[in-house]
């Protein structure tokens, strides 16, 4: 677990870095969406450093210009390599502090894939952390959901047929289940779902 006072001082680089790349609330969407599905999984080790990286998730896009992040075009293959660093980044200056390090691992491997096409390391299944996993569900939705500069965000019911139709090869199936079983139905009901 990061101490609180460091956590403060992370969070706040955390939001700038949502500001930054036109997300406002991103990061604290996605924690609240993780919290929630924490709740409904009944999961209890290692939750608050799951939480944790949850908030800090994107930090590696600290230093990525403005432009890049915000773009409206299409990106370049050159481009969303840049952009896909972010995971390793972030994940790797976490893991080089002793007090960070157990997030890091969690913020690095948030975007490797169920079928092993993700990144940074291609990991596959089990061999990605429950926390990782748990993150990418509950991130991808936000970011499927929210405006920003560079999309529309799709409505709820698109996004989790998104989720839906990619459980078992993009994101853990157990997740998914439970969070379109549970959490959206409890996050409308505590009117903490923002519908675009």
């Amino acid at each position: 677990m990061i101490p609180d006072e460091t956590m403060v001082v992370l969070v706040s680089l955390a939001e700038r870095v949502d500001d930054h790349a036109g997300n406002p609330g991103h990061s604290r969407r996605v924690s609240e969406y993780v919290r929630e599905l924490l709740d409904s999984m009944a999961h209890i080790q290692d939750r608050g450093i799951i939480e944790q990286a949850a908030r800090l998730h994107d930090i590696g896009m600290m230093g990525l210009p403005k432009r890049l992040l915000q773009k409206v075009e299409p990106l370049t293959a050159d481009e969303r390599a840049r952009i896909s660093t972010h995971a390793q980044r972030g994940g790797n200056s976490l893991i080089s502090q002793y007090d960070t390090r157990e997030v890091g691992y969690l913020v690095l491997h948030h975007h490797e894939r169920i079928d092993g096409q993700g990144y940074p390391n291609g990991l596959k299944a089990d061999a990605i952390p429950f926390g990782s996993r748990v993150i990418a569900v509950a991130e991808a939705f936000d970011a499927m959901t929210q405006h920003a500069a560079y999309h529309e965000g799709m409505n709820v019911a698109d996004a989790l047929k998104t989720l839906t139709d990619g459980a078992g090869k993009q994101w853990d199936q157990r997740i998914v289940v439970a969070f379109v079983r549970h959490c959206i139905p409890r996050l409308r009901q505590q009117h903490r779902l923002v519908v675009p």
